[in-house]
């Protein structure tokens, strides 16, 4: 099984070499443990040229305050912004999910990666998603809210929700 590499130092140890390619990995706490930075330092170590980092954001924040708030940390490059870690802010389909529901941003985010074939696609919050959803786009009840959005929000904390790609292949979905 291929991994991708977080270059946190001591995470890699603790997930036997890194992510595993291709899965959804879930990062989830309490407000103000973390997840965006570790989620952000995952971004800055794995994207390339080729294959850029996609960070969706759904925060009312604008993105100039999530981009102080990353440069005390050395794993910050700003030249990075852009050329290899792209910032795109989810705000203006979330708005349309009360009315439309999460179908167009679903789409949205699965053709920019198709295009792109991005090393790591990173959604934060994927709390957040869940909040926006209309009731009668959730699964049934046998699928309670805190695994609804391919297991990435939780009921009592915010989660960030990634899934990563290298330029390999592997086998399966």
């Amino acid at each position: 099984m291929t991994r991708l590499p977080t270059n946190v130092p001591g995470l890699d140890l603790v997930l036997n070499g890194g992510l595993e390619q291709g899965a959804v990995e879930v990062v989830a706490g309490a407000p103000g443990t973390g997840k965006t930075i570790i989620a952000q330092q995952i971004c800055f170590a794995n994207a390339t040229a080729e294959h850029k980092a996609l960070y969706y954001t759904t925060l009312s924040e604008p993105h100039t305050k999530l981009v102080r708030h990353l440069e005390p940390f050395s794993f910050f490059d700003p030249h990075a912004l852009g050329e290899t870690v792209e910032h795109v802010h989810l705000g203006d389909l979330l708005r349309d999910a009360r009315r439309n529901g999460l179908e167009p941003l679903v789409s949205e985010v699965v053709r920019k990666a198709l295009d792109s074939e991005p090393v790591i696609v990173v959604i934060d919050s994927a709390k957040m998603l869940h909040d926006f959803v209309d009731e009668t786009e959730r699964p049934p009840t046998a699928c309670p809210p805190s695994t609804w959005a391919d297991s990435c929000s939780s009921s009592t904390t915010s989660s960030n929700c990634a899934t990563s790609r290298r330029g390999h292949r592997s086998a399966g979905p």
